[in-house]
């Protein structure tokens, strides 16, 4: 029933996407390339995370309390207190490595998008993940006074990760 239901919003979703993309391609090759530089944003603070830094996140993330984080550790944290709480545990940590987004798919519409993307990451030795590992993510964005902020995110769990937290 759940993957039904998905499918379903996936359909609706890029059905939406056609619609709009008919309406003015040019525009909206504007506002994908400032959402594909909104997720790259959202890795670069997830590069800052492991290394410690948890501030990047506040640039990147919608703050209010309808955001959604189902991260690598397998939580599910709704509301940016819960997200932000989330995010520190995770900094304390200094996981260490870097992970990059590859084959980004990107649809918008009006003042919303979502992505889908793999996600490499690199060999790290403080993580005790000691192999490259690809992973699945989407994530979703919304236009907030003029800037495009993530309001959605979900990743594979990395089994490894799990034990951690």
């Amino acid at each position: 029933m759940l993957k039904n239901l998905s499918l379903i919003l996936v359909l609706v979703f890029t059905l939406t996407s056609c619609a709009s993309l008919s309406n003015n391609p040019k525009e909206v090759d504007q506002e994908r390339a400032k959402v594909e530089k909104a997720l790259l944003g959202f890795y670069e603070s997830l590069n800052a995370m492991f290394t410690g830094d948890a501030e990047k996140a506040k640039d990147v993330w919608s703050q209010s309390e309808d955001i959604v984080y189902m991260g690598a550790n397998g939580e599910y944290q709704v509301g940016w207190d819960n997200f932000y709480a989330d995010w520190k545990s995770q900094v304390a940590l200094k996981l260490g490595g870097k992970v990059a987004p590859k084959d980004i798919t990107i649809n918008v519409i009006d003042n919303s998008a979502y992505t889908y993307q793999l996600v490499i990451s690199a060999d790290s030795e403080t993580s005790g993940i000691n192999k490259e590992v690809a992973l699945r993510a989407s994530s979703v964005f919304r236009k907030e006074n003029g800037e495009w902020k993530m309001v959605g995110h979900h990743v594979d769990i990395i089994p490894q990760l799990e034990k951690e937290f």
